[in-house]
C-alpha cells in the first residue's frame, strides 16, 4: 500500500535505494504486486517476487535467492501475511 501520495515507480525506487545501501531485504505490500516486481527487477542489485504461498516463497527464495518480497494485502489473510513474512525475514 502506497503511503505519503507517492506512486508505486517511487516506492520501488526509494526502496531499491534501500537495498543498494545496505538493507538486506525489502518486503512492498501492494494492490499491483506484478507491476511491483516487474519495476523492482529493472535494478541490477534486485531479485524481486511475488508470492501468494508459503511454497511459492519457498521456491523463490530457493531458485531465486530474492532479496525483496512483494505481497498483496488485499489477496492473503493476516496469518499469511504475517507467516510469509516471518518465513522471507528468517533467511
Amino acid at each position: 500500500m502506497l503511503g505519503e501520495n507517492k506512486s508505486l515507480a517511487e516506492v520501488v525506487r526509494e526502496l531499491s535505494e534501500q537495498l543498494r545501501n545496505g538493507a538486506a531485504r525489502v518486503v512492498l505490500l501492494t494492490e499491483q504486486p506484478h507491476a511491483a516486481v516487474c519495476w523492482a527487477n529493472r535494478h541490477s542489485h534486485v531479485c524481486a517476487a511475488a508470492v501468494s504461498q508459503r511454497a511459492e516463497l519457498d521456491s523463490a527464495k530457493r531458485s531465486l535467492d530474492i532479496n525483496w518480497l512483494v505481497l498483496n494485502p488485499e489477496a492473503l489473510s493476516v496469518y499469511l501475511l504475517r507467516t510469509i513474512i516471518q518465513r522471507f525475514s528468517a533467511g
